[in-house]
């Protein structure tokens, strides 16, 4: 979209062109013209500026955050070798073990918003996001699926506004615990898993290529997007192996998420988004497997 200022402009230069005095302003006013046109298709190649939404001060996060420990869903923890499990607020907690979809409904941020922004009532739908659009004042889809085997294209805007928002210092604390113990004992296996996965399809440059055969094999009769994934990654990223029942993020699954972000185009800013917080809370792991998958 042309910017309103530089659509008055050419307005009233096309108003002056109507009404030209001489053959020199003419000429002039044809040299004029050509510019205009070309700095019109210029100006609309540029991507319309990104939504800033409604700011978070990094003192209310742990406010924000606070309904999540206060009753989790148990079914999406385990407690892992070498990993001692969480205390906090009276409960125990393993490591986490679900996925983004676990996390907004199962475990429930959007009660964390609709809490935030002190609505009495929680919904009564369990996918219901409109809670984290009214706390960002941010559409969370451009496009929603129609169903389970179909996929949602994400609003790249509530991606840069989490980026910028929802991130915590990890010194700050929530019901006396430090979020950088919160992201050892309980997040990490997650975020990990959500970098090597990205790692693996842009390391070996195979992205663009599953999206298209992803997106292929959609349209075959009786698709099933889990069964799919796990078929063609079965037995890659090992390391994240872990038995399925229902509720845990596989490998295939966290490569699919990727293949999804990059035919919706939101890969890059997800991934800067990804970064800033391996950065601050998982640095010297986060570099050298960065390094492990870099091209030789």
């Amino acid at each position: 979209m042309i910017d309103s200022r530089f659509s008055r402009f050419l307005s009233f230069c096309c108003a002056f062109r109507a009404n030209p005095h001489g053959e020199k302003f003419q000429f002039a006013s044809r040299k004029l013209s050509v510019f205009l046109i070309l700095s019109a298709i210029l100006c609309s190649q540029i991507p319309a500026p990104a939504l800033e939404g409604n700011s978070i001060p990094p003192s209310a996060l742990p406010e924000l955050y606070k309904p999540l420990f206060r009753d989790p869903y148990e079914f999406m923890f385990q407690t892992l070798k070498n990993t001692p499990p969480l205390s906090i607020d009276g409960k125990t907690m393993g490591m986490y073990m679900g996925g983004i979809r676990g996390f907004l409904f199962y475990w429930s941020f959007s009660d964390c918003a609709s809490q935030y922004i002190k609505e009495g009532k929680k919904s009564d739908q369990f996918d219901d996001l409109s809670s984290i659009e009214r706390m960002s004042g941010i559409k969370i889809f451009l496009k929603e699926a129609k169903d389970l085997n179909d996929f949602s294209h994400l609003n790249p805007d509530i991606i840069i506004w989490g980026r910028k928002n929802l991130i915590p210092k990890p010194s700050d604390k929530v019901l006396g615990v430090k979020f950088n113990e919160l992201y050892q004992k309980v997040f990490k296996r997650f975020f990990r898993l959500m970098v090597e996965s990205y790692h693996f399809l842009n390391g070996q440059g195979i992205t663009a290529d599953e999206g298209k055969k992803y997106l292929e094999s959609m349209k075959e009769q009786g698709f099933d997007a889990l069964d799919y994934l796990e078929k063609r990654f079965q037995g890659d990223l090992s390391d994240y192996k872990v038995e399925k029942d229902g509720t845990v993020l596989t490998p295939p699954m966290a490569i699919g998420f990727w293949i999804r972000r990059n035919v919706d185009t939101t890969s890059p800013v997800l991934w800067e988004a990804l970064s800033d917080l391996m950065n601050l809370y998982d640095k010297e792991w986060f570099t050298s497997i960065g390094e492990h998958y870099k091209p030789r």
